[in-house]
């Protein structure tokens, strides 16, 4: 018995074999571009498995191992049929050439040349078959375009060995000739994967497969023995070491599984291991698109396996993604119901792949929910695969469990956090961060802000010797004062505090943020892009809205819809970019939720100022503040008016008020402008005008009763009169008086 490569074989009893004359035909179907083929050749082109565009264009078929262990010249009448489908709308000049080769690709016999039939649709094709003699040392065929007049598609490939052989008794299994090297656990191994070399009693030798093979798989471990049996009976037999491996769990998404379509669709799909993914997306080019971060597009899974978390994510980027876009990545333990999911304002984080720097992300936590979407703009891909690895589910485990981990905190914030273990019961839970000046946090997970900066929070537990520990994703420290929220929007100072943390790369969360419109829009697309800022004339510490939608996500179709000194209310991501040299801090295609427009602003202040001072006709209730030692009401308002911005002052000033029931302004002898009205009051507040005593409650009826020069004698009486009001109320207002 021989011995190869250390692998044991033995030989027991003659087993009895027909004596006719058999035809052995086996067939390699060779549809899968990226795993049965390798080359210049586009793959996949135009949802075809391959094609060519240009001459000299070529695909190899990667090895067929068995056919090196054939001897050709001990069987009869050995051919190999190579078929293939392939068309060329619209031209004839070109032509394939069909080679065969060995496993260095180097060609072997003579090659023959077919023409791709001239249609337009890969559905008219059929196979074309040429039929070459085998030689020793071939492992499969390439495809080159050698003749090129337009671009082909291959939508078909397969081979076939034929042979006679005159059947005789096995009387002998020398070796293994191949194996598999790997088994899964409680797995199996199938007979038709096992060659053995045997030996007949014509004494040539030849190889056949296994009958079945027994293998214990109940444990992983490595160099199982196992034994392949060349018949039913178990006459002949021959071992080999094969090492015991955990089931790998490898799900491959493409635009084949999930949306085909050129349009963004929603789409749902199980894959063969059970889990489900649900996704907003589109294909382009035989990719999946996956558009801006605003666009509620992206890819979730539903379900998980039990006891299996997600190991990693690969992508293969398609070339027509701009360099530097990113595909985020959040990993979670609680199902995904929704793409939205991924847009709300305190998802976590847990990494990213850059196009031109990364393709692959590893888990650094042991999560079993996926969920993918752009960081910003179009990200175009070929397939995602998600390879998730077994966890054993008596492991000692932990998990912070806050509803909302926080993005952001403010500077002396505090946040009290929580864990829950598995399979850990009365241990002690242990709360430290990694950034101790910025945050600190006591025994019972409570947290402390300090000063700016980052922080992570970890919760560890120690079982048996053996730590475990559950990390939090970065929390950013920054000094602000406003929430981001509807209810407490981002002044843009806050913003811009965001937009230095955050730098070139969209904030995950997405902020309210408030301003005043300092510059003139500009109309993109069915978007505005202007600048806003918290001071009308402040044009240094602003933010850039890029691409704004209108309230509601509708469309601008105008830029009147948004003018200088307005106050808007914007959502969405904040980033900081450098463009020609200038950094540029911007709200990232956000949405307007609110437009104050300047008359807006004017009216809301008159409406103010006349409920805080509660005028009416007479004027008298402007002076009951003054009777009241209210003073304090109006240096308030005064200080409100004069600081109306440009754009609002002068439809303020303009406003005509004290107006009759009728509301007819002209014939109304006691309307005034604003303006004028502001005067009035300045002027008694500069007055100090504050009788007291009985002459508080004539002060008031007087003035009631319009008895203005009155007024003006007690003001004198009671010494408080300054040249100022008189000037104003004997001169100025000269009719009113009369």
């Amino acid at each position: 018995v021989g011995l190869v490569s250390g692998k044991t074989a033995t030989a027991k009893t003659t087993v009895n074999a027909a004596t006719e004359q058999k035809t052995v035909s086996k067939e390699w179907d060779l549809t899968n571009a990226d795993s049965d083929w390798t080359g210049t050749g586009t793959v996949p082109y135009f949802n075809q498995p391959f094609g060519f565009k240009k001459k000299g264009a070529s695909m190899t078929a990667k090895n067929v191992e068995e056919l090196v262990n054939i001897n050709f010249s001990s069987v009869k009448s050995p051919t190999l049929d190579f078929a293939v489908k392939s068309l060329c709308n619209g031209a004839t000049s070109s032509k394939l050439t069909l080679s065969m080769v060995n496993k260095d690709g180097t060609v072997l016999g003579e090659s023959q040349i077919i023409t791709p039939v001239n249609k337009s649709s890969a559905s008219d094709t059929t196979y074309q078959q040429v039929t070459f003699t085998p030689v020793a040392g071939v492992t499969g065929f390439k495809i080159e375009c050698t003749t090129f007049g337009k671009n082909v598609l291959v939508n078909g490939a397969k081979f076939t060995l034929t042979y006679e052989t005159e059947t005789a008794n096995v009387i002998e299994v020398t070796d293994v000739a191949s194996h598999p090297e790997t088994v899964f656990q409680n797995g199996s191994i199938n007979g038709s994967e096992v060659l053995l070399n045997v030996k007949y009693d014509n004494n040539s030798i030849g190889t056949e497969s296994a009958h079945h093979v027994k293998v214990d798989t109940s444990i992983i471990k490595n160099g199982v023995v196992a034994t392949a049996y060349y018949d039913e009976e178990e006459n002949l037999f021959a071992t080999f070491n094969v090492d015991v491996i955990e089931k790998q769990v490898i799900d491959i998404l493409t635009c084949d599984n999930t949306s085909d379509v050129g349009s963004y669709t929603s789409w749902e799909m199980e894959s063969d291991n059970g889990i489900k993914y649900k996704g907003l997306s589109s294909s382009t080019n035989s990719t999946i698109q996956i558009r801006s971060s605003n666009s509620n597009s992206g890819i979730i899974t539903t379900t998980a396996l039990e006891n299996y978390v997600i190991k990693s994510v690969t992508v293969v980027f398609d070339t027509q993604t701009t360099s530097g876009r990113t595909l985020n990545i959040y990993l979670s333990n609680k199902a995904y119901t929704d793409i939205s999911d991924l847009y709300s304002s305190d998802i976590a984080l847990s990494g990213s792949i850059v196009y031109g720097t990364s393709t692959t992300y590893e888990a650094t936590e042991d999560l079993s929910y996926l969920g993918l979407r752009s960081q910003s703009n179009a990200i175009y891909l070929k397939s995602i695969t998600i390879e998730y690895k077994k966890v054993d589910p008596n492991k000692p485990s932990i998990s912070i469990t806050n509803e909302k981990i926080p993005l952001w905190m403010h500077v002396n914030d505090n946040m009290k956090f929580t864990a829950t273990t598995t399979n850990a019961d009365d241990t002690i839970i242990s709360w430290s961060v990694d950034n101790d000046t910025v945050a600190q946090i006591d025994d019972e997970g409570q947290v402390t802000t300090k000063e700016e900066g980052s922080f992570k929070v970890t919760a560890k537990i120690t079982v048996n010797g053996k730590d475990y520990s559950a990390t939090t994703s970065e929390i950013q420290v920054i000094d602000l004062v406003h929430d981001g929220t509807l209810d407490d929007p981002f002044s843009v100072a806050d913003a811009l505090k965001v937009c230095e943390k955050v730098g070139s790369t969209d904030s995950v969360g997405e902020y309210y943020i408030k301003g005043f419109v300092i510059s003139a829009p500009k109309l993109y697309t069915k978007t505005l892009t202007f600048y806003i800022a918290d001071e009308i004339s402040d044009n240094i510490n602003k933010l850039y809205l890029f691409d704004a939608k209108n309230i509601g996500g509708e469309d601008f179709t105008s830029t009147d819809e948004v003018s200088i000194g307005d106050i808007v209310i914007g959502f969405g991501h904040l980033a900081k970019y450098s463009k020609d040299g200038e950094d540029i801090s911007e709200l990232n295609k956000g949405t307007l939720t609110s437009i104050t427009t300047i008359e807006d602003q004017a009216n809301n202040f008159i409406a103010h100022w006349k409920t805080e001072i509660k005028f009416d006709q007479t004027n008298g209730a402007i002076c009951d503040l003054f009777t009241a030692g209210n003073t304090s009401t109006v240096e308030k308002l005064l200080e409100e008016y004069d600081e109306l911005n440009e754009y609002v002052k002068p439809l303020v000033d303009e406003t005509v008020i004290g107006e009759d029931v009728n509301n007819d302004v002209v014939e109304n002898p006691n309307a005034i402008t604003f303006k004028e009205h502001v005067e009035w009051v300045r002027a008694m507040l500069e007055a100090k005008a504050s009788p007291s005593g009985s002459d508080a409650s004539r002060f008031t009826t007087l003035l009631s009763n319009k008895d203005y020069h009155t007024v003006s004698n007690i003001l004198i009486i009671s010494a408080l009169t300054l040249v100022t009001i008189l000037s104003y109320v004997i001169v100025s207002k000269k009719k009113r008086i009369d």
